[in-house]
Parts: C-alpha cells; sequence; structure tokens
C-alpha cells in the first residue's frame, strides 16, 4: 500500500512571506517616497465648541461649551450665538448637525441659510437629523453669528450639536474619518450579507433558505448601522429615506433574525418563532402607515419597538436555553452563546434609549454586531465546505437518478418527467413521440454473450442520438426500448432522419457478425384532441409492437 505524500506546508508560508513582504513594500513607498501629499482633507479645519452664547426667550447663558441641553419644548424657539475673532476666522464652510430641528443661520442678523422641514399634501414627512454645510464669506472677523433651533421631537428640544469649520473638503473627510468604524462595519456586513444570499441560491434546499434570511439580516443590519454613522446623506437626499431608514430596518432586523432561527437551531418552536417574525413585519407595516397618516412619528413608534426588541430577545434566549439544555442541541448552545452578548448590548442600548443618552446608542451596537457577526460568520465559513459538498452530492445523485447507466443518456424517470412537463407546461403545443424497441437482443444476448448485447444497445443509443438528437430528447426506456420526444411534427422531416437511421443499422453488418432491425412506432400528439397523455402513449407503442411483429431478425422472432 502506497502511502500518500502530503503536500510540504512550507510552499505556502513562502506565499505569506511574499505577500507581507510586498504589502511591507507599499507601506515604504508610501511612507517615504512621495514628494507631495496629495490627501484630501489638508485643508484648515477647526471647531468651535467653547465660547457660545446661548439663548431661550427668557434666558441667556455665555461662555457655553457645546454640545449643550436647555430647558425647552417641541416649537420653542432658542438661540446659539457666538463672535468671530481674527484667530477662528479660518475657512469658508460652517458644519452643523441639526438633531429633528428646524434650523435658521444669520451672519449679523441677516439669514443665510435655513432648513425647515418640507410639506407633503399626501403623507406626513419623517423627522430628520441633518448635516448642513454653510457657506460663510471670507471677511468674519468681528462679525457674530447666530443660529435659531426649532425641535420637533421632544427628546431633541433644546439641544445644541458641536459646530465645525473649514474648507469643505476637510469638514467631509473629518466626518468619515471619525465614522470610520461604521463605514468599516458597514462594507463588512454588506460583504457577509451578499454572500450569504449567493449562497442561498446554491444551498436552495438547505433548511429552508437559511442562509437567505443571514444575508437579509446582516444587509438590513449593514444599511441601519450606516444610517447610525449619520452617512446616510452621503448616497441620498431623500428626506423620508435619511429620516425614516433606521426605524424601518430596526423594525425588519428582528423579522429576518427570528426566521433564520427558524428555519435551523429553533425548529421545535418553528410556529412561536415564524408568529413573532410576521409580528415585527406587520409591527414595520404599521409603523410607517402611522408616519404617513400622521398619527404617530417613526421616533415615537420606535419606542414601542425597542421594547418589543428586548421582549422577543428574552424570549429567543428562553427557546435557545430550552432547545440547548432540554434536548442537548449543540447548535443552539453556540448560537445562544453568541446571541447572549447581542442581546446584552441590546438591552444597554434600550435602556440608553429610554433615558435620553443618544449619544451611546450607536457605540454600543457597533461593538454587539462585529461580535455577533464575527462569531457567527466563523460559523458559516466552517460549515460552508461541508454545504458545498452535501450539495454537489445530492446533484450528483438527483443526476444519477434520471441518468441510463449502460448508456450515459437519460432514463425512463427523465422521461415520465419531461413528458409531464411537456404537456402540463404547454398545453397548446404539439410534439411527436417515437418509440423503438431492437429486435432479437435475447437470442444475441444467448449466441454472442451479454457483452455484445450491452454493445449494441449503446451503439443503437449513439446511433438515435446523431439521428435524432438534434431534433429532440433520446431515453432509454429499459432493457431494449427507446423513446424520442420531439417538438418539430412535420412528417417529411422525421422519414428524413429515421430513413438515415436506417441505413446506418443496416451497416453494422460490416463488422458484427448479425443483422440489427429495430421495431418503430410513432405519432404526434394534438393538443386540441383532448387525448390524454396515457392513452396516447399506450396507441404508439402498440403502434411500435405493431411494427415489430412485421419484422424478422436474422436470428429469429422474438425478444
Amino acid at each position: 500500500m502506497t502511502r500518500r505524500q502530503e503536500k510540504p506546508q512550507h510552499k505556502t508560508n513562502w506565499v505569506l512571506f511574499a505577500i507581507l513582504g510586498f504589502m511591507i513594500v507599499l507601506l515604504f513607498l508610501d511612507r517615504c517616497c512621495s514628494e507631495t501629499n496629495l490627501r484630501l482633507g489638508q485643508s484648515s479645519y477647526f471647531e468651535q465648541n467653547e465660547g457660545w452664547k446661548v439663548a431661550t426667550e427668557d434666558s441667556q447663558w455665555e461662555e457655553v461649551t457645546l454640545p449643550h441641553q436647555l430647558e425647552a419644548s417641541v416649537g420653542e424657539r432658542y438661540y446659539s450665538s457666538f463672535t468671530f475673532s481674527e484667530e477662528n476666522t479660518a475657512g469658508s464652510m460652517m458644519r452643523i448637525r441639526a438633531s429633528m430641528q428646524d434650523v435658521f443661520v444669520y451672519l449679523d442678523g441677516q439669514l443665510i441659510f435655513k432648513s425647515i422641514k418640507p410639506e407633503n399634501d399626501l403623507y406626513e414627512i419623517p423627522n430628520a437629523s441633518l448635516w448642513h454645510f454653510v457657506n460663510l464669506p471670507e471677511d468674519l472677523d468681528g462679525k457674530t453669528l447666530t443660529m435659531e433651533w426649532v425641535a420637533r421631537e421632544e427628546a431633541f428640544a433644546g439641544w445644541i450639536n458641536e459646530v465645525a469649520f473649514g474648507e469643505g473638503d476637510s469638514l467631509l473627510y473629518n466626518l468619515l474619518e471619525t465614522q470610520i468604524s461604521g463605514i468599516f462595519l458597514t462594507l463588512l456586513l454588506l460583504i457577509f450579507g451578499i454572500i450569504a444570499i449567493f449562497a442561498a441560491f446554491f444551498m436552495k434546499n438547505y433548511r429552508e433558505n437559511q442562509f437567505l434570511y443571514l444575508g437579509l439580516f446582516a444587509l438590513s443590519t449593514s444599511v441601519w448601522v450606516f444610517s447610525e454613522a449619520k452617512l446616510m446623506q452621503l448616497i441620498t437626499g431623500n428626506w423620508f429615506f435619511v429620516g425614516g431608514i433606521s426605524y424601518i430596518m430596526l423594525a425588519l432586523m428582528p423579522g429576518f433574525f427570528l426566521m433564520f432561527l427558524k428555519n435551523g437551531v429553533l425548529r421545535r418552536y418553528q410556529k412561536y418563532a415564524l408568529a413573532m417574525a410576521l409580528f415585527f413585519f406587520a409591527e414595520c407595516g404599521v409603523n410607517l402607515l402611522l408616519q404617513v397618516t400622521g398619527v404617530a412619528s417613526l421616533f415615537t413608534t420606535i419606542k414601542v419597538n425597542n421594547a418589543l426588541m428586548a421582549a422577543g430577545a428574552l424570549a429567543v434566549a428562553g427557546m435557545l436555553i430550552w432547545e440547548g439544555f432540554k434536548y442537548k442541541n449543540a447548535d443552539a448552545k453556540k448560537i445562544l452563546s453568541y446571541f447572549s452578548v447581542f442581546m446584552i448590548v441590546v438591552l444597554l442600548e434600550v435602556v440608553q434609549f429610554f433615558i435620553g443618552r443618544y449619544e451611546y446608542i450607536s457605540a454600543y451596537s457597533r461593538l454587539a454586531v462585529v461580535m455577533f457577526f464575527v462569531m457567527l460568520g466563523r460559523d458559516s465559513l466552517l460549515n460552508f465546505n461541508e454545504l458545498v459538498s452535501k450539495e454537489k452530492e445530492r446533484i450528483v445523485l438527483q443526476k444519477i437518478a434520471y441518468m441510463d447507466i449502460l448508456t450515459g443518456g437519460k432514463n425512463r424517470t427523465a422521461f415520465e418527467r419531461d413528458a409531464e412537463q411537456m404537456v402540463a407546461e404547454n398545453p397548446d403545443q404539439n410534439f411527436r413521440l417515437v418509440f423503438l424497441d431492437i429486435n432479437n437482443l435475447k437470442a444475441i444476448n444467448d449466441t454472442f454473450g451479454h457483452a455484445q448485447g450491452d454493445r449494441l444497445i449503446k451503439t443503437c443509443h449513439q446511433l438515435l442520438e446523431s439521428s435524432f438528437g438534434s431534433y429532440g430528447e433520446i431515453y432509454r426506456l429499459g432493457g431494449d426500448e427507446f423513446a424520442c420526444l420531439m417538438q418539430q411534427t412535420e412528417e417529411e422531416l422525421y422519414q428524413e432522419h429515421l430513413t438515415a437511421l436506417q441505413e446506418q443499422l443496416k451497416g453494422l453488418k460490416d463488422w458484427q457478425p448479425y443483422s440489427v432491425e429495430v421495431a418503430i412506432g410513432s405519432d404526434i400528439y394534438w393538443a386540441d384532441k383532448n387525448e390524454g397523455f396515457r392513452d396516447f402513449y399506450h396507441r404508439v407503442d402498440q403502434l411500435m409492437y405493431k411494427d415489430k411483429r412485421k419484422l424478422k431478425g436474422s436470428l429469429g422472432g422474438g425478444k
């Protein structure tokens, strides 16, 4: 017994070292061999968050540091102002963040910018938190900048965000730089989701589209993360989309996750998981309906959604615990260990949301999402090769089920499948059916051996393929019987190819010690005659046997 030689591992190590060395060279070239720094975002930029005056209609405060919270209510106007000096006049643009607020910007009392939530007669537009880049004149020394704020949600009434000044490219670059973790996580989830959905098309029968729901869960989470990173305005300027997409995804995410669990580790609780998933999907629709009708904003209904998410997380944890420890389900225990981390962080986020500490929400969530999908992705990668192997095996077995082993062509099962599909899917289409039977095959087997008989069967199949294969499908029904389904019904075409087949059969005498004759029966299935396929099949079969009785093989009659 020869021992298999294992491939040396040093080749792989050399490849890794080569890649690492190439990256080091590129890094060296980037750091040491550049005469000019061409990176964007190098123009002037500074944050001016100290020395502000803030005021309401009744009170005023000086030397305030941003961000700042005033006592105010929805619809109440409040102000923040700042006087430029020679030291802080650099930059031609100001960046501000309006958290579900209308904002008016004045320079020495003259209005230079405003942003007001648009009105729509058909539906109510959701409130949105927006970035604004405000153009400023060159000479700012000694001028007073005043911003007037009007909140549309109680949670942000009286709130004033940080302010930054600089050139447009530097303001945008800083925004992207501060949200780099959100961008990275979005791309990671987007790639993960696309791969999972792509894999679902190759694993159609694997646990009822479990990969599909995992991919949808990842994609919806990626959209939510990108929106929570305050970057949605980079890809769309639609007010409804910017203001509402985060809340819509937050309602869909638990539904997709529950569908993933339903088709996987919670198979004993499929009804409960499905009911919970459908409930979240329905809640998303209700929230949208309440928003567009003006009954309740998405920001208001998301509080209910967060509470339901917390309750759902506890319910799922309970089912996973019961499944893992009661029924010794290893997959459930594994998902429980991943989900417990995610659940703890989700509960922390819900608490932060209800106490109004919104600035901490995305930080907790990003950490949870990274940990959860890294662990889930690791499992998916470990299982993917096994699933691919099983899928390949399934395809091979399926192919074998419709393949005749002796000829390598299609068998009776394939004929029955294709004939049924042809009648069912094209009820108005006519087609021709041909039956063929090798005469005297039994005598040939008895006289020359079964190996010679098998060669004759394969030869006849090859001749049928060369004669009729370009116009139809050839099947071996079993033993010495063959069939052909042809969409072309022209009698002249059929006779032409039948004559060619018979000439080729006669030519077999030149290299074998017996003549070959075949009995043939053929007719056309007319769709408008309402003849059942079984009756048609029997009629063509009888035509073939009628022809068989007329023929005499060189070695005597019979099979």
